[in-house]
This record gives structure tokens, sequence and C-alpha cells, in this order.
């Protein structure tokens, strides 16, 4: 337990890190919803309608398994858009890189709380940023094509115990990344601002948190800095 609540820790100092205006209750709320899926039934707002059905309490509430469960991906606009500060409907799709489909999530306050308000499936093709995700996918799969869409020289930012070093990789150090192999799964923050630049790849694993910064120019995407937590 101890080294569950030092990854969830974690994860909430990275998510608060890149997305300020998204709030430390809704972070905190996220990370239990993904972490505790036995719990989600208590994070609800009844009746629940998903799709045609309604779900009227929690004794028949079926709950969403993150898979990886020890790994989490999360893609956001540039958290200075500010497209949803404050406590504003939340909404996230958690859709699989390969097929491109999932389900879309509305989370709401109910009080002081955050609650699952609402949910529909997400047809492929149609998931929230596709034009984004479709060019991870050309990334994560072509070689050539992520070595053209990274900027060089590459900084790489290292962030660990208040302390910051960094290191610069030139093309031939670069090692060869795959998103959908990294973590299929990627839950996408549809009212971030998708009409933005810049991206932010969010990922959590056993031993390492990440944020990729990606930004467009000339409507060509580009990866243009990682840090490392």
């Amino acid at each position: 337990m101890d080294k569950l609540r030092q990854k969830i820790m974690v994860l909430m100092m990275v998510l608060m890190t890149a997305l300020p205006s998204y709030g430390e209750s809704f972070a905190h709320f996220l990370v239990n919803f993904l972490y505790f899926p036995a719990k989600q039934s208590t994070m609800v707002r009844y009746p629940l309608r998903i799709d045609r059905n309604t779900i009227g309490s929690s004794r028949n509430y079926k709950p969403y398994f993150y898979a990886p469960h020890n790994q989490i991906a999360l893609l956001c606009a540039d958290s200075l858009s500010g497209a949803s500060a404050g406590a504003g409907e939340k909404k996230i799709s958690f859709v699989s890189l390969q097929q491109k489909s999932g389900i879309s999530y509305s989370f709401g306050r109910t009080g002081r709380r955050w609650l699952l308000h609402a949910g529909h499936s997400v047809p492929a093709g149609k998931s929230a940023d596709n034009e984004f995700l479709n060019f991870l996918t050309e990334y994560s799969r072509n070689r050539d094509f992520q070595m053209k869409h990274t900027i060089f020289p590459f900084p790489q930012r290292y962030i660990k115990g208040g302390r910051e070093s960094s290191k610069l990789l030139m093309p031939r150090e670069w090692p060869y990344l795959s998103f959908a192999g990294i973590c299929p799964q990627l839950g996408v923050f549809e009212n971030s601002g998708n009409a933005t630049n810049r991206r932010l790849y969010i990922y959590h694993g056993t031993r390492l948190s990440q944020i990729y910064n990606f930004i467009r120019i000339n409507r060509n995407w580009f990866l243009i800095e990682v840090e490392n937590y």
C-alpha cells in the first residue's frame, strides 16, 4: 500500500504540474477513479446514463478498468489555454490508440464532490482530438516520420527531489518511441482547447513519470521536449 500511495502522490504532482487549471480536487478524484475501480460506484451520480442504458444505483454499476492498471497516459492541450479552468464539467475520452475507439465520460461537481455524471461510446475515428491521435499513431509506427517530426537537439529534463538537470539528444542518440507500446489506452481531455497548437502527453508508469511536449508548426506536429519525474 505504501508503494501504491507513493505512485498516486507522484501522479498527482505530475498532473498538477501539467494541468494547473484543472484544480487539485479534480486531479485527486481522477487518480482515485482510475486506480481504484472497486470504489468507482461511490464516485457516480445516479441515475447514470451510459448510451441508452440507465444505471439506477451502485448495485448495478460496472466499473471501468483502465488497462494496463499500473500505467496511465493522458492527453491534453497546453494548460495555459485555461479552457477548462474552474469547477465546470470535465470530459475525458478513454480510447485505444490502435482502434481509435473507447468511451467518453463527463465528470461534474455535485456539491463539493466530483462525480461521474454520464458516458457514451466513442466509435472508431470519432474520438476527441482525432487528428492528433492519427499523428501520434504514425509517429509511433514510422521511424522516418518520427525523426522528421522531432526537433533536435532534443532536450530531456530530469526533475527529482527538487533538483533539476537536463541533457540534449542528437539524432544519432535518439531512442525509438512507440506511444502505443508505452500505454495502449489514452485518456483524452475533450474540453481542453483542441484548437491550440500544443499538446501534453502525460505518462505515469511503475518507475517513471513523463510529460512529452508537442507543438504544431505550419500544420505539422513536432515533439520538442520531455520532462522526467
